[in-house]
């Protein structure tokens, strides 16, 4: 027995347009996902089910609530653009040169990884980022 590799694993286009629009698509979304991930703690907190101690907290969304937007947009661009995080790889699709392939993980024992590229891609597909950016 050993480590199984845990990622994520995205298509998307090298260059993303109209950032403006998205940027503020994922504003609203975000706000209305925050609104849902506090009501939803609200309701744990206030109806006590007996499954509550086992939800991991990532899930629980403080990462999410905690975080800035902007800070949000500003490393899932950056990720995306660059990859430079020591837990991704990223390719040109051989089947299309204008779309992206891009690989975030690492060797667990079942945790979640905690790589940077891993843990951002991880919070953008959450809250809808990646699906607003166009990838997959």
């Amino acid at each position: 027995m050993g480590a199984d590799l845990i990622g994520m694993l995205v298509k998307g286009p090298k260059e993303i347009g109209n950032l403006e629009d998205k940027k503020g698509r994922f504003f609203k979304r975000l706000d209305a996902t925050k609104e849902w991930i506090k009501d939803f703690q609200d309701d744990v907190v206030r109806d006590g089910p007996s499954w509550v101690g086992d939800v991991d907290p990532e899930f629980e969304g403080d990462t999410i609530l905690e975080m800035e937007p902007e800070t949000m947009w500003e490393e899932t661009l950056e990720l995306w653009r660059r990859g430079q995080a020591r837990d991704c790889v990223y390719r040109q699709d051989p089947q299309n040169p204008k779309m992206r392939i891009m690989f975030c993980g690492e060797p667990s024992w079942g945790d979640t990884p905690d790589g940077h590229g891993y843990q951002t891609l991880r919070r953008a597909e959450m809250v809808g980022l990646l699906e607003i950016l166009g990838i997959k």
